[in-house]
């Protein structure tokens, strides 16, 4: 059985994602949410795997083209200022 959190050496070695590049991409705002338990950061699977679902990517012989957004809280994924630069384009549009 899974616990419902994961440390950040966990994140790397179940899911590829070095403690490095996670900690940059939190610090932009562009990774999942973290907790702090006795001086270390943890995850929440649900909400770590969530964000994995929202990278998802499809190759095909033409490029790559980003799926659907998976139902749930995706906007909360998004690089801080990317909803405001979205409404600004629509808008112009």
């Amino acid at each position: 059985m899974q616990t419902k959190l994961i440390d950040q050496r966990g994140v790397e070695n179940e899911y590829g994602v070095p403690v490095q590049t996670q900690n940059k991409l939190h610090d932009r705002g562009a990774f999942a949410a973290r907790l702090r338990i006795g001086g270390k950061w943890y995850y929440r699977r649900s909400e770590l795997e969530a964000w994995l679902d929202a990278q998802t990517v499809v190759t095909t012989h033409h490029g790559v083209a980003a799926t659907e957004a998976p139902a749930g809280d995706y906007e909360s994924y998004r690089a801080p200022g990317q909803q405001e630069a979205n409404a600004r384009a629509a808008v112009n549009d």
